[in-house]
């Protein structure tokens, strides 16, 4: 076994094979950005989409929508 796999072993075994809490603080904070991200592009194409309603006429916002 080379020195690298006995050092990563080891710190495997310091740590009681757990992880850490700031690895799941950080993971959390990961997942509620993009979570944020995705409702701020739906509502933006939400809002898009009916203002292409409501001031197109109804063919071209048909397919200005359909994109």
């Amino acid at each position: 076994m080379n020195s690298i796999s006995r050092s990563r072993r080891s710190r495997r075994q310091q740590s009681g094979g757990k992880i850490s809490a700031t690895s799941v603080t950080g993971y959390e904070h990961v997942v509620a950005t993009i979570a944020w991200a995705f409702e701020k592009l739906a509502a933006k194409r939400t809002y898009w989409e009916k203002r292409v309603k409501t001031f197109l006429s109804p063919m071209y916002a048909a397919k200005m929508v359909g994109q």
